[in-house]
């Protein structure tokens, strides 16, 4: 339907009888009263679903709250009520891909229990974490659901300050009394090492996670476990940082990274990583898994199916990272006073057809 608005050149819109002043003044409950010639009481009760009012008062309130475009003032009414509807998801890589599955999964189940979910990314330059975290919490958020970096415990404290439930995502803060959620990291550092070791594989790459991301020591303690109960020497796997890698994947060059092949398996820490690494590695006429095998993790491929395929390590699907941790939050939101839990998830390989038998030794790197 089509409405059309006459606008005069005194600046005053003129629709249905109602009058409406182009300013940059947001619509108020005064403003309703006014146009309407009831009281605000009368107004507030209306557009809180009072049913005691008449319909004929009701139904002019609600017309007129929309023709003058009145917005709801959810933060005036979070004050009132202690409570927003509202949970606020922290999370700090927002460019990887595998944090919009968990997010789905995550907004699926609070949108089924009646909330409303903020994104909020803790990557931008030249915002503090804290900060990002005092954006949510000044919306009244009813609890967070934060992906944490391992030198996060002072937001933790600031949240229990603010009595606002928190529940620690995809890595723990070993010290902090919080809820948290993640995989089983070193397990499945140790799972990747040893179908690698269990295939021959001796000679390894593994391109390292984030220094600042909890999960990463962990599934490197693993890989390197695994290493050790194959009789296999550390010297034996070369370790590439995050920080060097994301750089040469910027700057175009991670060619000068991987190559030449001298190693027979990589192991990335997350799938993203390891799709760069693949990338590289088939534009110059390297095979996977025949020449070079290679396992990430996170399993991208299960909720972007487009992708080529990859063996990958992660959270089994009946007990996903996502909807784990929302019930979790809900279940500290029902009952504030239970114990802290801490849930380490179970994880697992799946094959995407990249990990296979070493080659045998050549004389030369690839």
């Amino acid at each position: 339907m089509i409405v059309d608005i006459k606008v005069p050149a005194s600046g005053i819109c003129e629709r249905k009888g109602v009058f409406m002043q182009r300013t940059n003044h947001r619509v108020t409950l005064k403003d309703i009263a006014d146009a309407c010639g009831v009281s605000v009481n009368t107004v507030s009760r209306v557009l809180r679903g009072d049913m005691r009012l008449s319909e004929e008062t009701s139904r002019k309130v609600r017309d007129t709250a929309n023709e003058l475009g009145y917005i709801r003032n959810n933060l005036a009414s979070s004050l009132r009520k202690r409570r927003s509807n509202m949970i606020a998801i922290i999370i700090d890589d927002i460019k990887n891909q595998y944090y919009t599955e968990i997010i789905a999964q995550m907004n699926e189940l609070l949108k089924a229990q009646g909330y409303n979910v903020i994104i909020l990314c803790t990557d931008k330059e030249g915002t503090s974490d804290m900060e990002i975290l005092e954006t949510a919490l000044s919306h009244y958020v009813d609890g967070i659901l934060f992906f944490p970096k391992t030198y996060d415990q002072p937001m933790v404290l600031r949240s229990h300050q603010a009595n606002t439930p928190v529940i620690l995502v995809g890595r723990d803060l070993p010290d902090m009394p919080a809820d948290s959620v993640r995989c089983d990291d070193f397990a499945g550092g140790y799972l990747a090492g040893k179908i690698l070791t269990d295939y021959g594989h001796r000679r390894l790459l593994y391109l390292a996670g984030p220094l600042d991301n909890g999960a990463q020591p962990l599934r490197q303690e693993g890989i390197l476990a695994a290493l050790r109960d194959a009789r296999i020497p550390e010297e034996n796997i070369r370790i590439i940082s995050s920080v060097e890698f994301l750089k040469a994947v910027d700057e175009n060059r991670v060619h000068e990274l991987i190559l030449p092949v001298d190693y027979t398996a990589i192991l990335s820490f997350n799938d993203q990583m390891a799709y760069y690494a693949m990338n590289c590695l088939k534009s110059r006429k390297i095979h996977i898994p025949e020449d070079v095998s290679v396992i990430g993790f996170d399993n991208l491929t299960a909720s972007i199916p487009y992708l080529m395929q990859l063996s990958s390590i992660s959270c089994q699907p009946e007990k996903s990272l996502g909807i784990s941790a929302t019930r979790l939050l809900l279940t500290r939101l029902q009952d504030p006073a239970i114990p802290v839990r801490k849930e380490i998830l179970p994880v697992e390989l799946f094959d995407g057809g990249t990990v296979g038998p070493a080659p045998a030794e050549s004389k030369t790197p690839l």
